[in-house]
């Protein structure tokens, strides 16, 4: 099988993998349930993943590949900070409102290895270090005050788009149409004080 043959099988079983936990629970899926959605044999799958643990820990870090990806289109879309500030927002948003059940699953799986959590803390360096260059961005542009600290910054807005968005959406149900992004943008822009 040619090597991008075998590329795409393994995004289909993570894909399907991602549909099975999700419906499921990590307890209660089934490697046969895996291979059945991506419509492959139980051999073919362990041919690629040794474990269901194996291949929860590489969907997720598959799906957190796609997240960065993501994000940084999301970010690419706007023209000043504003406008990427609250793309950012959406994206997360919907990518929450998405994927729910994937992300209590992760919140919920203790048995990760140690090279899955290194892994996911890398993610979130990576992450940081996207919101990081757009809000350098934003200071050589004048859109903020050039004495305004970088990590505090990053803070105050990963923060506010995960604490205060993506919590309402995840766990008051809010639609996430009825989320006054402007407001947002003001209250980070201005303050609270």
């Amino acid at each position: 099988m040619a090597k991008e043959d075998k590329e795409d099988k393994r995004i289909g079983i993570l894909e399907a993998a991602g549909k099975v936990f999700y419906n499921q629970g990590f307890d209660g899926a089934k490697m046969e349930d895996i291979a059945k959605e991506a419509g492959i044999g139980k051999g073919t799958l362990y041919e690629y993943f040794v474990s269901k643990k194996q291949l929860f820990e590489e969907m997720m870090v598959y799906n957190q590949k796609r997240y960065l990806a993501g994000i940084v289109e999301a970010i690419r879309s706007g023209s000043n900070f504003r406008e990427k500030f609250i793309a950012l927002a959406k994206h997360q948003v919907r990518l929450v409102k998405e994927h729910a059940g994937i992300l209590e699953q992760m919140a919920y799986f203790r048995g990760v290895s140690r090279e899955f959590g290194a892994l996911l803390v890398e993610q979130d360096v990576k992450f940081s270090e996207i919101l990081k260059k757009m809000v350098l961005e934003a200071k050589e542009n004048g859109e903020i005050r050039p004495e305004v600290d970088l990590d505090i910054s990053v803070a105050i807005i990963t923060g506010t788009i995960i604490h205060y968005c993506c919590k309402n959406v995840l766990f008051y149900n809010t639609d996430p149409q009825s989320i006054d992004y402007d407001r947002l943008w003001e209250v980070v822009m201005k303050g609270i004080g």
